[in-house]
Protein backbone atom coordinates (compact mmCIF):
# COMPACT_ATOMS: atom_id res chain seq x y z
CA UNK A 1 0.00 0.00 0.00
CA UNK A 2 1.14 3.09 -0.60
CA UNK A 3 1.86 5.71 1.86
CA UNK A 4 -0.15 8.95 2.07
CA UNK A 5 2.33 11.15 2.46
CA UNK A 6 3.34 10.04 -1.24
CA UNK A 7 -0.06 9.69 -2.60
CA UNK A 8 -0.49 13.36 -1.40
CA UNK A 9 2.87 14.19 -3.33
CA UNK A 10 2.20 12.30 -6.15
CA UNK A 11 -1.10 14.16 -6.47
CA UNK A 12 0.49 17.30 -5.93
CA UNK A 13 2.79 16.42 -8.91
CA UNK A 14 0.01 16.25 -11.49
CA UNK A 15 -1.53 18.73 -9.92
CA UNK A 16 1.38 21.04 -10.92
CA UNK A 17 2.41 19.49 -13.90
CA UNK A 18 -1.53 19.84 -15.40
CA UNK A 19 -1.78 23.52 -14.51
CA UNK A 20 -4.43 22.22 -11.96
CA UNK A 21 -6.24 22.82 -8.20
CA UNK A 22 -4.36 20.53 -5.36
CA UNK A 23 -5.53 16.99 -6.27
CA UNK A 24 -5.24 14.67 -3.23
CA UNK A 25 -7.55 11.91 -4.14
CA UNK A 26 -8.93 10.66 -7.14
CA UNK A 27 -12.92 10.14 -8.34
CA UNK A 28 -13.79 7.55 -11.12
CA UNK A 29 -17.23 8.38 -12.59
CA UNK A 30 -19.39 6.32 -14.81
CA UNK A 31 -20.92 7.41 -18.50
CA UNK A 32 -23.83 5.87 -19.61
CA UNK A 33 -24.57 6.62 -23.33
CA UNK A 34 -27.70 5.74 -24.84
CA UNK A 35 -26.62 5.82 -28.67
CA UNK A 36 -29.98 7.00 -30.94
CA UNK A 37 -30.52 4.16 -34.06
CA UNK A 38 -33.57 4.87 -36.88
CA UNK A 39 -31.68 2.76 -38.76
CA UNK A 40 -29.32 -0.33 -39.19
CA UNK A 41 -26.62 2.03 -37.40
CA UNK A 42 -26.38 4.28 -34.22
CA UNK A 43 -25.70 7.96 -35.04
CA UNK A 44 -22.21 7.72 -34.21
CA UNK A 45 -19.80 5.00 -33.20
CA UNK A 46 -18.16 3.90 -30.43
CA UNK A 47 -14.53 4.81 -31.26
CA UNK A 48 -16.12 8.18 -32.13
CA UNK A 49 -17.17 8.46 -28.82
CA UNK A 50 -13.67 7.14 -27.23
CA UNK A 51 -12.22 9.69 -28.62
CA UNK A 52 -14.35 12.52 -27.53
CA UNK A 53 -13.84 10.79 -24.37
CA UNK A 54 -10.43 10.77 -23.69
CA UNK A 55 -10.17 14.89 -24.84
CA UNK A 56 -12.49 14.93 -21.61
CA UNK A 57 -10.43 12.63 -19.18
CA UNK A 58 -7.24 15.29 -20.22
CA UNK A 59 -8.27 17.92 -18.82
CA UNK A 60 -10.71 16.43 -16.23
CA UNK A 61 -7.92 15.11 -14.63
CA UNK A 62 -6.44 18.40 -13.19
CA UNK A 63 -9.12 18.08 -11.08
CA UNK A 64 -9.40 14.11 -10.39
CA UNK A 65 -11.99 13.01 -12.20
CA UNK A 66 -11.98 10.01 -14.87
CA UNK A 67 -14.72 9.05 -17.25
CA UNK A 68 -15.30 5.78 -17.94
CA UNK A 69 -18.54 4.39 -19.82
CA UNK A 70 -20.60 1.98 -17.57
CA UNK A 71 -22.84 0.98 -20.74
CA UNK A 72 -23.99 1.70 -23.89
CA UNK A 73 -27.45 1.18 -24.69
CA UNK A 74 -28.90 1.60 -28.31
CA UNK A 75 -31.60 3.09 -28.38
CA UNK A 76 -33.99 2.65 -31.46
CA UNK A 77 -36.45 5.49 -32.63
CA UNK A 78 -37.97 7.01 -35.54
CA UNK A 79 -35.76 9.30 -36.16
CA UNK A 80 -32.39 10.25 -34.42
CA UNK A 81 -32.59 13.47 -34.91
CA UNK A 82 -33.11 16.00 -32.33
CA UNK A 83 -35.17 19.18 -32.90
CA UNK A 84 -37.38 20.80 -30.42
CA UNK A 85 -37.47 21.41 -26.26
CA UNK A 86 -40.01 18.90 -25.84
CA UNK A 87 -37.45 15.94 -27.94
CA UNK A 88 -34.82 16.54 -25.79
CA UNK A 89 -37.17 16.41 -22.43
CA UNK A 90 -39.12 12.72 -24.32
CA UNK A 91 -35.01 11.48 -24.20
CA UNK A 92 -34.28 11.39 -20.76
CA UNK A 93 -37.78 11.94 -19.30
CA UNK A 94 -38.78 7.97 -18.68
CA UNK A 95 -34.96 7.37 -17.05
CA UNK A 96 -33.58 8.27 -13.48
CA UNK A 97 -30.56 10.56 -13.88
CA UNK A 98 -28.71 9.55 -10.81
CA UNK A 99 -25.37 8.10 -9.90
CA UNK A 100 -23.99 8.40 -13.48
CA UNK A 101 -23.68 11.07 -16.36
CA UNK A 102 -26.02 10.30 -19.03
CA UNK A 103 -25.13 10.93 -22.67
CA UNK A 104 -27.76 10.87 -25.78
CA UNK A 105 -25.75 10.54 -28.77
CA UNK A 106 -28.09 11.99 -31.87
CA UNK A 107 -27.95 12.22 -35.53
CA UNK A 108 -28.47 15.74 -35.36
CA UNK A 109 -29.46 18.62 -32.96
CA UNK A 110 -30.63 21.87 -33.60
CA UNK A 111 -30.53 24.91 -31.88
CA UNK A 112 -34.17 25.76 -30.67
CA UNK A 113 -33.67 29.45 -30.41
CA UNK A 114 -32.42 29.24 -33.82
CA UNK A 115 -33.73 26.73 -35.84
CA UNK A 116 -32.79 25.28 -38.29
CA UNK A 117 -29.04 25.98 -37.27
CA UNK A 118 -27.85 22.80 -35.75
CA UNK A 119 -25.38 23.01 -32.85
CA UNK A 120 -22.54 20.33 -31.47
CA UNK A 121 -23.77 20.01 -28.30
CA UNK A 122 -25.84 20.81 -25.13
CA UNK A 123 -26.08 20.29 -21.48
CA UNK A 124 -29.96 19.99 -20.73
CA UNK A 125 -32.19 20.02 -18.00
CA UNK A 126 -35.53 18.10 -18.02
CA UNK A 127 -37.95 20.79 -17.97
CA UNK A 128 -40.31 19.55 -15.55
CA UNK A 129 -37.61 18.69 -12.95
CA UNK A 130 -34.68 20.46 -13.46
CA UNK A 131 -32.68 18.21 -10.76
CA UNK A 132 -32.53 15.73 -13.93
CA UNK A 133 -30.11 16.20 -15.90
CA UNK A 134 -28.07 15.08 -19.12
CA UNK A 135 -25.95 15.66 -21.96
CA UNK A 136 -26.79 15.49 -25.81
CA UNK A 137 -24.29 15.00 -28.49
CA UNK A 138 -24.88 15.64 -31.96
CA UNK A 139 -22.80 13.45 -34.76
CA UNK A 140 -21.03 17.15 -36.04
CA UNK A 141 -19.36 17.48 -32.22
CA UNK A 142 -15.90 17.82 -32.57
CA UNK A 143 -13.28 16.56 -29.79
CA UNK A 144 -13.79 19.35 -27.77
CA UNK A 145 -17.81 19.47 -27.22
CA UNK A 146 -17.90 16.45 -24.55
CA UNK A 147 -15.37 18.23 -22.58
CA UNK A 148 -17.55 21.77 -22.76
CA UNK A 149 -20.83 19.98 -22.15
CA UNK A 150 -19.24 18.10 -18.94
CA UNK A 151 -18.14 21.08 -17.63
CA UNK A 152 -21.78 22.35 -17.56
CA UNK A 153 -22.47 19.48 -15.65
CA UNK A 154 -19.94 20.40 -13.57
CA UNK A 155 -21.57 23.95 -13.06
CA UNK A 156 -19.41 26.27 -15.48
CA UNK A 157 -21.39 28.91 -17.21
CA UNK A 158 -19.89 30.26 -20.54
CA UNK A 159 -16.37 31.08 -19.82
CA UNK A 160 -14.48 34.74 -20.96
CA UNK A 161 -10.98 33.80 -20.51
CA UNK A 162 -8.92 33.20 -23.73
CA UNK A 163 -7.82 29.87 -22.33
CA UNK A 164 -10.50 28.41 -21.62
CA UNK A 165 -12.78 25.72 -23.07
CA UNK A 166 -15.84 26.86 -21.63
CA UNK A 167 -15.23 30.54 -23.64
CA UNK A 168 -17.63 29.92 -27.19
CA UNK A 169 -16.29 32.84 -28.83
CA UNK A 170 -14.11 32.63 -31.70
CA UNK A 171 -10.62 33.05 -31.81
CA UNK A 172 -7.52 31.55 -33.04
CA UNK A 173 -5.72 32.36 -29.99
CA UNK A 174 -5.21 29.39 -28.34
CA UNK A 175 -5.55 26.57 -30.79
CA UNK A 176 -8.57 24.46 -29.70
CA UNK A 177 -5.94 21.76 -29.01
CA UNK A 178 -4.60 23.94 -26.03
CA UNK A 179 -7.50 25.85 -24.37
CA UNK A 180 -8.47 23.86 -20.65
CA UNK A 181 -10.56 24.73 -17.88
CA UNK A 182 -8.93 27.68 -16.11
CA UNK A 183 -7.77 27.62 -12.57
CA UNK A 184 -11.07 29.70 -11.20
CA UNK A 185 -12.78 27.22 -13.23
CA UNK A 186 -11.56 24.10 -11.93
CA UNK A 187 -12.23 25.28 -8.34
CA UNK A 188 -16.01 25.74 -8.92
CA UNK A 189 -15.79 22.16 -10.56
CA UNK A 190 -14.29 20.61 -7.15
CA UNK A 191 -17.03 22.42 -5.15
CA UNK A 192 -19.56 21.09 -7.43
CA UNK A 193 -18.04 17.81 -7.60
CA UNK A 194 -18.06 17.96 -3.84
CA UNK A 195 -21.84 18.50 -3.63
CA UNK A 196 -22.80 15.91 -6.27
CA UNK A 197 -20.97 13.08 -4.37
CA UNK A 198 -22.67 14.45 -1.21
CA UNK A 199 -25.87 14.38 -2.22
CA UNK A 200 -25.85 11.09 -4.32
CA UNK A 201 -26.04 12.87 -7.60
CA UNK A 202 -22.78 11.24 -8.63
CA UNK A 203 -21.82 7.67 -6.84
CA UNK A 204 -18.06 7.23 -7.94
CA UNK A 205 -17.25 3.69 -9.24
CA UNK A 206 -14.26 4.20 -7.63
CA UNK A 207 -11.70 6.17 -5.61
CA UNK A 208 -7.78 7.08 -4.68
Amino acid sequence: MVPTEARTSEARDRGAASGGVLVTSRVQVGVRVFALEDGERSAVSKEWFRTRLDHANRLFDAIGVEFVVASWQPLRVASAAVDTRAQRDDLGAATTHQGLVDVYLVSRLTDVDAPPTEIRGVHWRLRRNTSQRWVIMSAISGPMVLAHELGHFFSLPHGVEAASIMNKRPRNTPPWEERVFTRREQTAMVAALKRMLDSGRLVPRKTR
